[in-house]
């Protein structure tokens, strides 16, 4: 009997370029854009005043956690490759809000802009500063991954950063919606954008076969 096994084998030719450097450059530049990401969120509610209740280090399940000060807190999670920040609400227990719309406005698009921001520095610094072949490739990597990363969070989803920018112009019109049903629809968008990565890894991985 004789099995054609070409399709397979042509599918497969994507992982060729794969390599343990390769995998390790990725991870890498996950890493730094996902930091400088949340990075500027971080710096602009310092900027602004506003207190961090939480620095959380990874994704997954918590790994580890400790009380930094009576109002603060460090978390680890399984997968050390992404950093959030964690700020009070918007409004307290009685609806009223504890700061200017505006500093929520600034604090959710401080971070896609320096994803973009720093899409551009690794372009300019590849282009203007021949680094090594290694380094080059590693800046190409990073910057499109942070220029995607900023891009992506605009989409106004809830638990993006662009979901967030839509649910403070709503707002703004008027319509407050309370603190319960904002954060239902986060998470509900946090866990739309999961799925829509666990199918679209799903399909690729199915294609090889």
């Amino acid at each position: 009997m004789v099995r054609d096994t070409g399709g397979l084998a042509g599918n497969m030719g994507f992982l060729e370029g794969y390599t343990p450097i390769v995998i390790v450059q990725l991870v890498l530049a996950l890493a730094t854009v996902t930091v400088a990401h949340e990075c500027g969120h971080l710096l602009m509610a310092v900027l602004l005043g506003v207190p961090i209740r939480r620095i959380a280090v990874g994704i997954g399940p918590v790994a580890w956690r400790r009380p930094l000060g009576a109002e603060r807190e460090l978390v680890l999670r399984l997968f050390p490759v992404s950093v959030a920040i964690g700020v009070p609400a918007r409004t307290d227990a009685a609806g009223q809000l504890r700061r200017p719309v505006a500093h929520d406005v600034l604090m959710a698009g401080a971070g896609p802009l320096v994803s973009i921001l720093l899409f551009v520095l690794f372009a300019v610094g590849s282009a203007l500063c021949a680094p090594p072949a290694w380094l080059a490739h590693w800046l190409q990597i990073a910057g499109v991954l942070s220029a995607f990363l900023g891009l992506v969070n605009l989409i106004p989803i809830p638990g993006l950063d662009g979901g967030h920018l839509a649910l403070l112009g709503i707002s703004c019109l008027g319509l407050r919606l309370s603190r319960q049903t904002e954060a239902r629809l986060h998470h509900v968008g946090l866990y739309l954008a999961a799925a829509l990565c666990v199918v679209a890894a799903a399909s690729r991985l199915l294609g090889l076969f």
